[in-house]
């Protein structure tokens, strides 16, 4: 068992949740549990050790876990399985075998999110509140980790994943300007981005 996320990392909030990563040796891991323990959401998830190792091979995987794993705090290891990921993860490289992985990754993603991308298309002729969600929100997360997964980038946890992909391709590049204006991350000295404006820059996006 391990502590992991925002107070594994010393970040922590007054409602921040408790995260325990459980590796299991059953072929099939448990539905993760939520809990409410002394005024804490404690969040219980569990991975296979078949799992674990996908934290090392595939691209979305690496970016999502070896930041957290680093930071792990290891609360219960009696056989040493955690100990061994955490001291692979802070040695891990991106190479150029997860680098091809990660150019196929994000090739498929791409393809994916053509039907978001249609369906701003569709409701820039006319507006419907589902499509404007998926073709503004739903299409930006998903070019969010197409960045971060393209550029390798070892994000540290989900509050930190908008400014690391910006950060990825530049602060003040084109594409991180309609990255904010889609979310609404517009100083409030600026002019704010109507609904359109945030659907627009989505599109400019993809």
């Amino acid at each position: 068992v391990a502590l992991m996320g925002s107070r594994a990392r010393g970040e922590s909030q007054a409602f921040s949740d408790v995260d325990l990563v459980c590796l299991t040796t059953e072929e099939t891991a448990p539905e993760p549990d939520t809990h409410y323990v002394d005024e804490q959401l404690v969040v219980v998830s569990y991975v296979t050790l078949d799992q674990a190792e996908r934290w090392f091979v595939e691209p979305r995987q690496i970016v999502e876990v070896i930041s957290n794993l680093r930071q792990a705090h290891i609360l219960i290891d009696e056989q040493g399985v955690y100990d061994n990921l955490q001291r692979r993860a802070k040695q891990f490289q991106w190479t150029d075998v997860h680098q091809a992985k990660a150019n196929a990754y994000v090739s498929s993603e791409l393809v994916g999110l053509i039907e978001e991308v249609h369906k701003g298309l569709n409701c820039l002729a006319s507006f419907h509140a589902g499509r404007f969600i998926n073709a503004t929100h739903g299409l930006a997360w998903g070019l969010t980790y197409i960045v971060l997964v393209y550029h390798g980038v070892l994000a540290g946890g989900d509050n930190t994943l908008i400014t690391s992909a910006q950060q990825a391709v530049g602060y003040d590049s084109d594409w991180s300007r309609l990255h904010r204006i889609v979310y609404g991350l517009v100083p409030s000295t600026e002019a704010q981005p109507t609904r359109e404006d945030q659907l627009r820059a989505s599109l400019r996006l993809y």
